[in-house]
Parts: C-alpha cells; sequence; structure tokens
C-alpha cells in the first residue's frame, strides 16, 4: 500500500462539492454538478454534521468576504469546486467510474490569508452532502438548519442511555406535520437505531 503524508493546515472550514459522473460517450456534457455543501467535523477531522440552507448562513464577514470574490454570491468558490468536480470526474471516467461522487476540500489560513485546498478527499460514492442536499429541497423557504449523525456517546452526554432511548425521545416529543419556513425548533429522526448501533441520523432546524 501507499501512506500520504500532508502538513497539519489550520482549518477554517470544511466543504464539499456533490456531482454525477456520466458514462463515456454521453453527450453533450456527460457529467453533472449537483451542488456544494459545507459540512462540520470534530477536532480529529471525524465528520459531524452537513449545513442545510443559504450557503453563507452563520459565517464570519471575513469568510463571506473570501467566498464571495469580486462577483459575491459565492462566485469564487463555486467557481473553483465545479471546476474540481469536472476535473476528478473525467479521472474516474476515464478508470471505468459512473455514477455519484463528491469532493471534499477546506477553507484554511496561512500567513497569506485564506486559501482553498480543492481536493482533501474523493469519494466515488453516494456522500452525506448528496443527503443533505436532498433534505434542503424538503426545507421550505430559506431555512439553515443541519443534517447531524449522533453517535452512542453524544446521546449519553445528552442524558440518554442508549441511541434507541434518544430516537424514542425524538419520536415523542416531536408534534409531526409539514416543515414550514416559520415551524418552531424541530429535531427529527431521521433513522432508527437498533441495538448496539453506533450512530443515527438527525435533521435539526433551530427556531427562525
Amino acid at each position: 500500500g501507499s501512506l500520504v503524508v500532508e502538513p497539519w493546515l489550520d482549518r477554517v472550514v470544511d466543504v464539499s462539492v456533490q456531482f454525477e459522473v456520466g458514462k463515456s460517450g454521453e453527450q453533450p456534457d456527460p457529467d453533472r454538478v449537483l451542488g456544494i455543501t459545507r459540512f462540520r467535523t470534530n477536532a480529529r477531522g471525524q465528520y459531524k454534521g452537513t449545513h442545510i440552507g443559504p450557503f453563507m448562513s452563520g459565517l464570519e464577514p471575513e469568510l463571506r468576504r473570501w467566498i464571495a470574490g469580486p462577483q459575491g454570491k459565492a462566485f469564487l468558490l463555486s467557481r473553483h469546486l465545479e471546476r474540481t468536480a469536472r476535473f476528478v470526474a473525467t479521472k474516474l471516467r476515464n478508470l471505468g467510474y459512473s455514477g455519484p461522487a463528491g469532493v471534499d476540500a477546506m477553507v484554511y489560513r496561512d500567513a497569506r490569508g485564506l486559501r482553498l485546498k480543492p481536493i482533501v478527499e474523493i469519494n466515488p460514492r453516494y456522500t452525506m452532502g448528496h443527503i443533505a442536499l436532498a433534505l434542503e429541497g424538503r426545507v421550505p423557504g430559506r431555512r439553515s438548519g443541519e443534517f447531524q449523525l449522533v453517535s452512542g456517546p453524544e446521546a449519553k452526554r445528552l442524558g440518554f442511555a442508549t441511541l434507541p432511548d434518544y430516537y424514542q425521545h425524538l419520536v415523542d416529543a416531536d408534534a409531526g406535520g409539514p416543515l414550514s419556513a416559520d415551524c418552531p425548533e424541530r429535531r427529527i429522526a431521521l433513522s432508527e437505531p437498533r441495538a448496539g448501533a453506533i450512530i443515527m441520523a438527525v435533521l435539526h432546524l433551530p427556531s427562525p
């Protein structure tokens, strides 16, 4: 096998681009960029959740300006990540792959300021970003929230002995009904953990 050693970067925000790799011979453009998301990790870089809603929501002003670039509306970041997606899609297709894929990237800081590392990880499969984009299409208005993966230890820190206990709490506490742009805070269990499960999926929508 191979070992890749990279410098530890001063990460500011994790981002990801989701796309579909088309089959060889499809015309005129075999690949399709689905969207760009930003996600949250812990100190060890393990995935914890993906932001849902307006991409710039909740970001610091300096980061918002850098992401937007001179054109505004996240043009600078989206342009670079879309180019990255199409470059990676071509490489994957040449290797015989077609289907869903994602590329994780990050905005980091060095002595020169904010910078983009366009490829941190390549995932030739459905990713958490694909799920987040699908959920975003079901959240009305410009509501912000987060698609989260909750672990057993996190459930215990919240006061629940097991993930099934936390799941049952969410089911009992949620009033149900359709999502709306002005509904109060909701935490919706998206997966039912069985005994011994180590994670469960949750959609968290803070109060508007």
